[in-house]
């Protein structure tokens, strides 16, 4: 691994690791954790939320797998009601702010580097039509794209959990490899968060 690929590591678990911070204060749950995911493709998640983010010299997408049951439990505090009150819909919402909240915090980091860039709305779809999805953001191969990283992370509460996933395309890699990772923080305070 050459000191480009332990860069984009380290930027891609400060990241996760700020997921994990920012899960916790929009949810109120304390003590999550983050594991190893190793399914690449984790369909048997029913429900796929994704942010994505683009600039000239990359190209990002964040990604929340989920169930009913399991994401219930990581939007039930937040909202104070009782689980068979939630609907399906407050769930989706909960989960596309979610991504909207991390890819805004890393849109930030760009932005203290002097990197502009613009988000997508967030959006949702079922996680088995990603099956079909055989290209990355750009559209070129995955195999033939050097510069190509993603990293999938279970966030675990109790016996439940979601997975992240964050995908991250370098499509000027003399440019983005000059950005200096180490300005970037794995914590963020967001004071209060109220979802409406």
């Amino acid at each position: 691994m050459n000191k480009n690929q332990d860069n984009c590591n380290l930027i891609l678990k400060k990241w996760s690791d700020r997921s994990i911070n920012l899960i916790e204060s929009m949810t109120l749950l304390r003590g999550l954790t983050l594991s190893n995911y190793k399914d690449k493709f984790p369909v048997h998640e029913h429900y796929r939320t994704s942010c994505f983010m683009t600039s000239e010299i990359f190209n990002l997408e964040f990604k929340v797998y989920f169930t009913t049951e399991n994401a219930m439990v990581f939007c039930q505090k937040n909202s104070h009601l009782a689980s068979e009150f939630l609907s399906l819909s407050y769930i989706i919402d909960f989960t596309k702010e979610l991504t909207n909240l991390v890819v805004g915090s890393i849109k930030h980091d760009f932005e203290n580097l002097d990197v502009k860039s613009v988000l997508s709305f967030p959006m949702q779809i079922r996680s088995f039509d990603e099956l079909f999805i055989k290209k990355n953001l750009s559209g070129k191969s995955k195999i033939n794209l050097i510069d190509y990283y993603e990293v999938f992370w279970r966030v675990n509460y109790d016996s439940s959990y979601i997975v992240i996933s964050i995908c991250l395309e370098i499509t000027n890699p003399t440019e983005f490899y000059k950005l200096n990772f180490n300005l970037i923080k794995s914590d963020i305070h967001l004071g209060e968060f109220e979802y409406l």
